[in-house]
Parts: C-alpha cells; structure tokens; sequence
C-alpha cells in the first residue's frame, strides 16, 4: 500500500468517505473485504421485471409495494473528488446536474406501469415529451413503462426527504444513499461496503485490486501531478511503455471516459497541461490493438453471489468514445478468446471479494494471438468497473420484450443518432422509424437529449435476423433526419 496513511473509517463523515476513497483505495477495498459478510444488513433485492435493477427497500408497512424509479444520475460521479461539494460548490452542482438532466430520463426504462418516475429536469415541457415517446416506443416491444412522472429541481433534496422512507430503484448506489438504508447500529459497517463501492469504481482502486488478484490487466503507471512534474512524468513513461506507440491517459476518478484521452507516448507531457489534468492523480496504460471490448453485466448480491445478466460488444465511434452495443442472445463469446469468460468472471468475483454490491459492468479488451505475444499479455486483459449500470443495461430490459410475440434475440444499440429538435417536438418520430421495421425487426428509443439533439435507440430483431441487417436498419433510420 505504498505510503497511504490508515485512518480510521468510523471518524469519516460522508463528505470525508467519499474524498479518502479517492485517496486511499488500497485500504478502502480492504475494508470492503473484511466488512464483506455485513453486506446482508443492506435491505437491497434485485427486480427481474424492471431490468434486474437493484432496489433499496424501505422497513416502511405503508411503501410495502410502491416503488420509486430515482434518476440520481449525477451520482454517476460519485467516484469524483468535486461529487461530494456539489452542495456548496457551483461548478460540482453544475457538473452533476448537468449528468442527472442528460442521462436521467433514460431511467424511465427500468419502471413498471405503476411506479412512480422522479427526475431533474430544467423544462418539464421537453422532459414529459421525451418520457412520453420512451413510453410510447417500449410498448411497441410489449413493456409497460410508468405514466407517473416527477419533475423536480433538485434529487438530492428529493432523497434528503424520502430516502430511507420509500422504496427505491436508484441509478447509482452512491454512499449518502446507501447510508440512509442502513440498519440502526449497523451504519459503521455499511460505510465500509460503500467504500468498497466507490473505490472500486475508481481507475486506480479497480486496477489495483485485479492485479493482487492475479488478474491480467494491461502495463500500467500511475502518477501524482501534485508532486511530480510534467517531464518527470514524460521520462518515466518513456521507459515504463517503451513497447507501446501510444498510451491510454485517465485521471483516476470520474465516470466512463471522463477525462480520458488517447496519446502519443512523446507528447504526454504536453497532453498533462490540459486543465483536467492540472494536480491530478493520472493513470497510463500502454494502448493495446483491440479487437474486441466487451462489457459484461452482472449483480452482486448481498450474500456475495454474482448473478451475470448480458454481455456486448462495445462499438466506438472514435478510441475511448462510446456510441453503442451489440448484443445476441447465447452469443458465445470464447469464439473471441478462449480465456475471454474465466478471466472476467475472476474480475467480477474480486470485486464481490472486495465488498462490492449491487449491478456492475466491467470492461474488457481482447487482442490477437499474435499481439498477445508481441505485449506479454493474456488475449484477454481488464480495462475498467462501472460499480452502477452501463449504458448497455438497456439491453436487459429490451431482451425481455418481444416483436410481433415472438421473442427479441439480437440488439444493436446506439447513442448518436442525430434527431433535430424541431422534428423531435414536432413529429411522431416513431412512427416515422416504422417505415423501416419489418415483423422480425423493431426501433425503439431510449433516452434523447434537446441540447446535443442525439437520441438513443435500439435495432432489435428476432432470431432470424443478423447484425448486417440492424446496422443496415440505423444507416436507414440515420438517412430520414438528415
């Protein structure tokens, strides 16, 4: 552990929680571990009917059977040293907001008919619109999605009211959350499981944590910009990737591919004057020639057991930026690397070793034979853990419902299909996507956003179609709004 101070969990206030984690996850996750066993005091079950989502259930007689769909989106940073000043800071609120009203809406797809959907929105207006076409899009799959919508101003101030009082289906299990839920007498224990949680959602903590564990990773440095310089850093990397042409640059916290970039080993340096960078701690990894990068799904229960829900093949529209999944059911993924399942199944068992609980995503990045040689590395290395839903978590909810009654079998889903707002508002834009549907295949939208103008839509298809013919069905849809 290096020099990391110890200090003692049970003297942190949550604020304090959440910044150790970032500073100390070799001992976070070691917490994790030994508190694994208390995991059972948190009151969680997991909702096959909504996406097998996890649930935070409240002691309440009177909540027994309603349960709240909570778009806390912006706790998608909740791995990030500014998440716990949002209530004080402007430039956190910002960042936070801005991830809660962007990615929120999307929620709507984990809830029934009869939950109640709590959101942030800054236009009520446009979000009632874009709810309102989910809904509308997932009945055409025969699922029924809540009509119960909730516009606020604030989720925190929300579930500052409410938590611990109603049941919850959140987006993200973030440690306030999870807190609220904690059992009288047994709160010192859950803090320590809710550290695990966010420390594992760190790139260093994660990292770190499946090297100890003997599982394959790729070359990887770490170093603290608030101690070192720029070039101090450039002449190390120089020699630690010597192999590489390139390397993968991340600060250690934050969400997905925040502040991820891609980089020639000679202009790290200049790279690190960016201002995200500034006095931050970073993570290099040499960049590998991927073939494929899964993402794997899976729920940790309480009791420790893994329960895998998908697995998908992430597409890119350029290094390190997401743009959509493949998914076909009872695809055999060791067609790809023979070592593609054992090794992410070890990953996923560290995690649930090291305390974490509720859904995760991990990535993986599969190279050749040839390149696997070449780097000194298994065909099969860890890239990255999302301790929350992943984008392609949608998946789980669309493969359970169906195209003229007979059952979904492959999705191709994508985040940048460009709708321009005008059409969006003023068109029925599904029925407009029809035109390409046919009785085997299905559009269905998911999430939309009035600022960027991009919608998220699923290419569905039965067991007789191929991914030719949904990638054909998006070239389409992606031709009628030009």
């Amino acid at each position: 552990m290096g020099n990391e101070q110890v200090i003692p969990l049970s003297s942190l206030g949550i604020e304090g929680m959440q910044k150790y984690s970032i500073i100390n996850t070799a001992v976070a996750l070691q917490r994790g571990h030994e508190s694994k066993s208390n995991r059972a005091d948190i009151p969680l079950v997991f909702s096959h009917e909504r996406g097998d989502m996890p649930i935070l259930m409240s002691n309440s007689s009177e909540q027994a059977n309603q349960v709240y769909v909570v778009a806390n989106s912006g706790a998608l940073f909740m791995n990030s040293l500014f998440y716990p000043e949002r209530r004080y800071n402007e430039r956190a609120r910002q960042l936070t907001d801005e991830s809660a009203i962007s990615s929120g809406t999307r929620m709507l797809v984990y809830s029934k008919k009869e939950d109640p959907f709590v959101y942030m929105t800054t236009d009520e207006t446009k979000s009632v619109k874009i709810l309102e076409t989910i809904a509308e899009s997932f009945r055409r799959i025969g699922i029924e999605l809540s009509q119960v919508y909730q516009a606020v101003s604030s989720i925190d101030e929300w579930l500052d009211i409410y938590a611990g009082q109603v049941n919850i289906l959140p987006n993200v299990l973030d440690p306030e959350l999870l807190l609220k839920y904690a059992p009288l007498g047994r709160e010192r224990h859950i803090r320590d499981i809710t550290l695990a949680n966010v420390s594992a959602y760190t790139k260093n903590g994660v990292q770190r944590l499946w090297q100890r564990s003997g599982i394959p990773t790729p070359e990887t440095a770490y170093y603290d910009l608030g101690f070192t310089t720029r070039q101090k850093v450039q002449d190390s990397a120089m020699k630690v990737f010597a192999n590489y042409e390139r390397v993968v640059m991340n600060r250690v916290d934050g969400s997905g591919g925040f502040a991820t970039v891609f980089v020639s080993t000679a202009e790290i340096a200049d790279k690190l004057q960016n201002e995200e960078f500034r006095h931050q701690k970073i993570q290099l990894q040499g960049m590998l020639p991927v073939i494929n990068s899964p993402c794997y799904i899976a729920n940790i229960y309480p009791d420790g057991s893994i329960q895998p829900l998908a697995v998908s093949v992430q597409i890119f529209s350029s290094p390190g930026r997401h743009a959509g999944n493949y998914w076909r059911r009872n695809y055999d993924f060791t067609t790809l690397a023979p070592d593609f399942e054992e090794t992410n199944l070890a990953a996923l068992k560290a995690l649930s070793s090291a305390g974490v609980v509720g859904q995760v995503n991990i990535d993986s990045m599969i190279v050749s034979e040839s390149d696997s040689l070449y780097y000194g590395v298994p065909t099969t290395t860890m890239r990255e853990a999302n301790i929350r839903p992943a984008g392609s978590s949608v998946i789980d909810r669309l493969n359970q419902g169906n195209i003229n009654e007979k059952a979904i079998y492959a999705i191709l889903t994508s985040s940048r299909v460009c709708i321009p707002k005008e059409e969006f508002s003023n068109t029925n834009i599904l029925d407009r996507m029809d035109i390409f549907s046919t009785t085997n295949t299905q559009a269905v939208l998911y999430n939309y956003n009035f600022i960027t103008q991009m919608a998220s839509i699923a290419f569905c298809g039965t067991e007789e179609v191929t991914e030719q013919e949904l990638l054909q069905m998006k070239q389409n849809i992606d031709t009628i709004f030009l």
